[in-house]
């Protein structure tokens, strides 16, 4: 029998270092509520990310939720049609109206030059993906957000770890929002986190998440978001062999780019030299006759067993 060939498998850290941590939690009891392995790992990842203003959550579809909470949004938010769902669930969720603009076929991500044209009176922010953790042209989207007084939510699930030189790419917009899913290159089984521009707005995502609590009073309309101590222990062990995962991972792809960068039949994505990238995922456009075919590729290849 043929081994299923999976596309990716999630990194895990070394289960003996865990247990020694977990018996630490079970000798504690302080299972969640901002447990001490929770002040741990968020410290830690903002070191690690390079991002001041960083507040854990439970996952990446709430880390979307209180961004467009935290800024008061009401209203229309200009979006891309290309993105996981929980992208465009999220507005609406909060009762704001998804308005969407076509995406650039050599990024995935939004076409900048068509979002001035999706701009009205309700129009209250503008909310994209980093595709793929491919950059979105955020000058231009920030000049426009400044010409028409929006805010900027950026979905970058996908960018652990990913940065234009020294700039991280969570560090732009007013919010920017990631994933820690198991699929991601950095996992803590669920969870994400918002990373804010401003501290007011970390604060006041540290109160929603927390059923609005502010020292024991309830200050505003809050959820249940926070992220327990499980998911912070495991977040720890991650962040020490994340970057061997990513190297392992770039290896990977440049096996592929030799392979496949001279098959007329698909495009690759090129990168920015100055695109420091984790490798999460390796997306191709089928060129030619094969647009065509696309399901028919799909079926081969759950044949071959590759899902």
């Amino acid at each position: 029998m043929i081994k299923n060939i999976y596309i990716t498998k999630p990194v895990l850290p070394n289960l003996d270092l865990v247990v020694k941590d977990l018996k630490k939690i079970w000798k504690s009891r302080i299972l969640t509520n901002r447990g001490p392995y929770n002040i741990i790992l968020e410290k830690k990842l903002a070191k690690f990310l390079k991002c001041e203003n960083l507040s854990l959550v439970s996952n990446g579809t709430d880390a979307l939720i209180l961004a467009i909470k935290a800024l008061n949004l009401k209203g229309d938010i200009i979006t891309t049609p290309f993105s996981f769902p929980a992208t465009i669930h999220a507005i609406k969720w909060t009762n704001n109206n998804p308005i969407f603009v076509d995406i650039c076929s050599n990024t995935f991500n939004i076409n900048e030059n068509l979002i001035e044209k999706a701009i009205t009176k309700k129009t209250v922010a503008i909310l994209v993906t980093n595709c793929y953790g491919i950059p979105c042209e955020f000058k231009k989207i920030n000049l426009i957000a400044k010409k028409y007084k929006l805010k900027i939510i950026y979905d970058s699930s996908h960018c652990f770890g990913v940065s234009q030189g020294k700039h991280s790419l969570l560090n732009n917009g007013d919010i920017s929002t990631i994933s820690f899913h198991a699929t991601k290159v950095f996992n803590t089984f669920e969870g994400g986190a918002v990373i804010c521009r401003k501290k007011k707005d970390k604060k006041k995502i540290d109160f929603i998440k927390n059923f609005g609590f502010k020292d024991n009073k309830v200050v505003c309309c809050g959820v249940n978001s926070k992220l327990n101590e499980f998911s912070s222990v495991i977040g720890i062990h991650q962040l020490k062999i994340v970057n061997h995962a990513i190297k392992k991972r770039k290896l990977v792809a440049e096996n592929y780019m030799n392979l496949l960068s001279n098959n007329k039949n698909i495009k690759l994505i090129n990168y920015e030299r100055n695109l420091n990238y984790n490798y999460s995922y390796f997306p191709i456009l089928l060129q030619n006759s094969l647009t065509k075919k696309r399901e028919k590729i799909i079926n081969l290849l759950k044949k071959k067993k590759y899902t």
